[in-house]
């Protein structure tokens, strides 16, 4: 879990995640034509200050003081994928006893709560299933793949599947800003269907991306499912953006592009008006 706020409490997390030099922290992207010489700041001194954030989340929320299994297992960026922002007063009130957090799988449920894969028993009023959903689309040809054998989502750029010409997701290029992501996923897809992108690969140069994309996906986001970007919001802006021949720098100038957050609408702001003159 993320705090609202970092460095001691003194600035909010889109300070630190939602900024271009934030994102430029973390492992490379994926694709060439988005890196940027910030995104090549050597890989140990990404981990030295990743180190430092990391240690600073655990001082500024109080984690250091829970149990150890309540604590992040590894320095961030690697849980940011699935990350969430922490409720206000979390801590306070784990170590009250107003909540007493469980790190374990459900293995039944009872008549009374649930069953623990410790065996531990624990009662509830109240269950909520929170527990995620499979990805699968009965209504589709066989000859359509959209996921491998592992349950990962094959899609180009994360919206088209390879060698279907009428069909696209919008909502599966996941990121921490999921409607701009769903929004701009809208105005790739309606330019990959009136084929005015700049470039497009073929099938099989389709695959080849999609194969290089899941590669690193499990490098740098490990268990993602293909689909989750998590804290890239921006350089997954700038791909689109770079496949509709649009101009990814968002900003009047250097130090609001780098140091101002980016994936907020109004930096999108006039899209449809650019993609409708192109």
């Amino acid at each position: 879990m993320i705090p609202e706020r970092f460095l001691l409490g003194l600035v909010n997390y889109k300070w630190i995640l939602f900024t271009r030099l934030g994102e430029a922290l973390l492992p490379r992207y994926h694709d060439p034509a988005c890196v940027r010489p910030i995104d090549r700041i050597d890989e140990r001194v990404k981990r030295a200050l990743w180190w430092l954030i990391t240690r600073d989340v655990l001082l500024s929320t109080g984690l250091y003081r829970l149990p150890r299994q309540l604590r992040p297992a590894h320095a961030l960026p690697f849980h940011l994928a699935h990350a969430g922002v922490m409720p206000r007063g979390y801590v306070r009130a784990v170590r009250r006893g107003l909540i007493a957090p469980k790190v374990s799988a459900v293995e039944a449920y009872t008549s009374k709560g649930l069953r623990l894969a410790t065996g531990e028993e624990v009662a509830a009023d109240v269950i909520v299933f929170a527990t995620g959903h499979h990805k699968v689309f009965p209504f589709l040809d066989s000859s359509v793949r959209v996921h491998d054998d592992d349950g990962r989502l094959r899609l180009y750029r994360g919206i088209v599947p390879p060698g279907a010409d009428r069909l696209g997701f919008v909502g599966f290029r996941q990121v921490f800003n999921n409607i701009l992501g769903v929004e701009l996923t809208a105005h790739w897809l309606t330019s990959h269907f009136r084929a005015t992108l700049r470039t497009t690969p073929d099938e099989q140069g389709m695959r080849e991306a999609i194969d290089a994309c899941l590669a690193w996906q499990e490098q740098v986001l490990p268990g993602s499912g293909g689909y989750d970007f998590g804290p890239y919001d921006i350089h997954c802006a700038d791909e689109l953006l770079h496949d509709m021949g649009l101009p990814s720098r968002r900003a009047g100038n250097l130090l609001a592009e780098y140091l101002l957050p980016g994936g907020v609408a109004h930096r999108y702001a006039g899209l449809t008006r650019s993609s409708s003159a192109k």
